[in-house]
C-alpha cells in the first residue's frame, strides 16, 4: 500500500483484472488470427494457381517433383523480377546463376562455350536452354508465333518472356525436326517395333540434323546401326591414312633438304671463320686482302648459284625442243602430198559419184533439187578437207618458228654458261693467288719469329 496525503490508493498490479478488458483481448486476439489465417490460405491459393497445375497435366501424370520444382521457380524468379532492383544485383544474379535449373553458372573462356547468353541480359546453361525450347512449352509458343507473324518467329527468353530477332528459318527447321524425331521416337516405343537397329538409327538422324557427331553408340558398327554409315567411315579412314602417309612422306623430304642445306651453311660458315682467324692471326695480312676475299668469296657463290639457274633453264629449254622437234618429224612422217593426193582422190570420187546420181536421177525420174544437194554435201565435204589441210600447214609452220627460237635461246644459254664457267675458273684462280699470299706471310712471320728466337 502507499499513502498519499490522508487517502489510501492500491497500485495497478494488485488490481484485479476487469471482465471487459478481458473480453476486448479475447476479440483482438481471435481478430488477428482470423486475419492470418485468410492471408495464409490466399498465399496457398495463389501457389496453387500458380503452379499451372492443370487438368491436362493431371491426366497426363505429370506431377514430377523436379518440373514441379522448376515450375515455382521460374514463378518466384517471375515475381522477383517484378520486384524494383539495383543493376548491380541484376548483373551479380545474371552473371552467377541460371534461371532455369538455378545451378551456378561456369566461369572463364572455357565456360562461355556451355553458357547461352540472350540480348535481355539473361544467361542459362545451354542444355538447359535446349530443354526448354524442345519441351511443350517452348514449342507451342514458336508455333503459334510462327502462324501469326509473317515475317518469321522470334527467339523469346524463358524468364521475362522478351522477343528478339533470331535465325528464324534454322531455330524453326531445327525444333519441328526434334519434334517430330520425338514423336517418332515414341510412336516405335508405344508400338513395341523399335529394336536396336532402328534405335540406333533414329539417334544418328537426331543428331546429323542438329549437326553434331553422333557418338560410336549410334555409329552402325557390325549388326548394329545401317551398314552404309560403316562403309562411308571406313572410306574415310583409308582415305585419311593414304593422306597421312604422303603427309609423312612431304615430310621426310623437306628435313632432308634442310638437313642437307644445313650442312653447306655450316661448311661455308666454317671456311669463313678459317679464313678471319687466319687473317687476324697474321701480322702482315692486311685489311685490303680480307675485303678482296671476301668479294671473291662472294663472287664465287654467285657464280655458282648463276650456272645452277642457266642449267636449269638449258634443261627447260632442251626438253621443249625435244617435244618439238618429236612433233616436227611426225609432221614430216604424215607428209602434205598424200594429204593431197587424198583431197584429189576424194574429189574425182565425189565427181563420179554426182555423174552416178545424175545418171541415176534421169533414168529413175529423180528430181534434179535432190541431185543437186547430193553434189552439194560432196563439194562440203571436199571444203572441210581443204580447210583441214590448210591448218595443218599452219601448224606446221608454227612449230618450225617455234624450233628455230627453241634452238637460238638454247645457243644464247649455252653462251652464257660459257661465261658463268669462265668467271668460276677466274674466281677460283683468284682465291689460290690469295692462299697463296697467305702462305707466304705465314713462312714471313714464322721466319721473324725464328730470327728473333735466334736472337
Amino acid at each position: 500500500m502507499a499513502v498519499c496525503g490522508k487517502k489510501t490508493c492500491r497500485s495497478w498490479q494488485s488490481r484485479q483484472p476487469m471482465t471487459a478488458e478481458l473480453t476486448m483481448w479475447v476479440a483482438l486476439v481471435t481478430a488477428i488470427s482470423f486475419s492470418c489465417w485468410i492471408t495464409l490460405t490466399s498465399v496457398f491459393l495463389w501457389w496453387r494457381a500458380h503452379l499451372c497445375l492443370s487438368v491436362g497435366d493431371l491426366e497426363e501424370g505429370t506431377l514430377d517433383p523436379q518440373r514441379l520444382r522448376k515450375k515455382f521457380a521460374l514463378q518466384v524468379l517471375e515475381s522477383f523480377a517484378s520486384a524494383p532492383k539495383s543493376s548491380s544485383e541484376l548483373d551479380h544474379e545474371q552473371a552467377c546463376t541460371c534461371a532455369i535449373c538455378l545451378s551456378d553458372l561456369p566461369c572463364g573462356k572455357r565456360g562461355r562455350k556451355h553458357i547461352q547468353s540472350l540480348p535481355c541480359g539473361h544467361r542459362y546453361h545451354k542444355p538447359c536452354f535446349l530443354e526448354w525450347c524442345v519441351s511443350g512449352y517452348g514449342i507451342q509458343q514458336r508455333r503459334i508465333q510462327w502462324d501469326t507473324d509473317s515475317h518469321g518467329a522470334d527467339d523469346i527468353c524463358p524468364l521475362c518472356r522478351q522477343t528478339y530477332p533470331g535465325d528464324t528459318s534454322a531455330q524453326k527447321d531445327e525444333v519441328l525436326i526434334i519434334s517430330n524425331i520425338d514423336g517418332l521416337s515414341s510412336q516405335l516405343r508405344d508400338r513395341g517395333k523399335r529394336n536396336g537397329a532402328v534405335l540406333n538409327a533414329v539417334s544418328a538422324k537426331r543428331f546429323m540434323a542438329l549437326g553434331r557427331r553422333p557418338p560410336r553408340e549410334a555409329v552402325g558398327r557390325d549388326d548394329r546401326g545401317p551398314v552404309g554409315d560403316e562403309e562411308s567411315l571406313l572410306e574415310d579412314l583409308t582415305r585419311l591414312r593414304a593422306q597421312l602417309s604422303e603427309l609423312r612422306q612431304k615430310a621426310v623430304e623437306f628435313r632432308e633438304k634442310i638437313r642437307s642445306g644445313e650442312r653447306e651453311n655450316s661448311k661455308m660458315d666454317k671456311l669463313l671463320q678459317e679464313l678471319l682467324s687466319k687473317a687476324k692471326g697474321g701480322t702482315g695480312v692486311s685489311g685490303s686482302v680480307l675485303d678482296q676475299l671476301r668479294e671473291d668469296l662472294q663472287a664465287l657463290l654467285r657464280a655458282k648459284r648463276q650456272a645452277n639457274e642457266a642449267r636449269q633453264q638449258l634443261d627447260e629449254k632442251e626438253s621443249k625442243l625435244v617435244s618439238i622437234k618429236q612433233i616436227r618429224q611426225d609432221l614430216k612422217d604424215t607428209k602434205l602430198s598424200e594429204l593431197e593426193d587424198d583431197v584429189h582422190r576424194a574429189r574425182e570420187e565425189a565427181k563420179v559419184k554426182a555423174e552416178k546420181l545424175e545418171a541415176q536421177g534421169l533414168y529413175q525420174g529423180r528430181p534434179a533439187e535432190a541431185l543437186h544437194e547430193e553434189i552439194v554435201v560432196a563439194q562440203n565435204q571436199v571444203a572441210e578437207i581443204h580447210q583441214k589441210t590448210a591448218k595443218l600447214q599452219d601448224e606446221r609452220v608454227h612449230f618450225e618458228t617455234m624450233a628455230k627460237e627453241h634452238v637460238e635461246q638454247t645457243s644464247n644459254l649455252e653462251e652464257k654458261r660459257y661465261l658463268v664457267e669462265q668467271q668460276k675458273e677466274q674466281c677460283e684462280e683468284r682465291l689460290q693467288e690469295l692462299g697463296d699470299v697467305e702462305r707466304m706471310h705465314r713462312q714471313t712471320k714464322e721466319d721473324g719469329v725464328s730470327t728473333a728466337v735466334c736472337r
